[in-house]
């Protein structure tokens, strides 16, 4: 009588880091490029469209708030995937435990669409976490 059945662990892949929410982290640019993108668009469209059509000015300021409506909720998902791999983390037997703290830059991207300064704070800060998170876990590899 052989058994013909595998093992669970050698047919399923191993993965190198214990939570993958830090790729949704990784997406905190895209909410500074989304949000500055339409304000380089009005400049390049007021330069090529008489300034007495006002047509165009009701389309850009419709793209301008579909941007800013898109930036935010990317940053929505930047802090949610923040809280999940701050939780996941938290459960796993790794030496590295990021504080809740940590939280906040992604707080503040969301702001960022509507007060751009804030990006001066959120885009360092959550480079860092990744960088940090590389080091101690060993994903996103720099």
């Amino acid at each position: 009588m052989s058994s013909t059945a595998s093992s669970p662990s050698s047919s399923t892949p191993v993965s190198s880091s214990p939570s993958d929410w830090w790729y949704g982290v990784a997406m905190f640019p895209l909410t500074l490029i989304t949000s500055l993108l339409p304000v380089v668009g009005f400049i390049g469209v007021h330069r090529l469209v008489s300034p007495e059509n006002p047509s165009v000015y009701m389309l850009l300021l419709g793209v301008f708030l579909f941007a800013q409506g898109a930036s935010m909720l990317l940053g929505v998902i930047v802090a949610g995937a923040l809280v999940l791999d701050i939780h996941e983390l938290q459960k796993t037997g790794d030496s590295w435990h990021p504080h809740w703290a940590w939280v906040a830059p992604g707080v503040v991207n969301i702001a960022g669409p509507l007060f751009s300064p804030a990006f001066v704070v959120s885009v360092p800060l959550l480079s860092y976490y990744l960088y940090r998170r590389g080091k101690r876990v060993g994903a996103p590899s720099f």
